[in-house]
């Protein structure tokens, strides 16, 4: 699955520096993280 944020900060509570600053600058909002992070736990549970 390609994500707006990377993989360590889809498992967990914090953004990195990179994804940060992403957040930061306009490119990703609050909204994607959270959606990506729900698909995520989702698509984990189909593996």
């Amino acid at each position: 699955m390609k994500a707006p944020v990377c993989e360590v900060c889809l498992n967990s509570g914090i953004l990195c520096v990179a994804c940060k600053r992403k957040l930061e600058s306009g490119e990703i909002t609050n909204s994607d993280i959270k959606v990506s992070r729900i698909v995520n736990k989702i698509a984990k549970k189909f593996k």
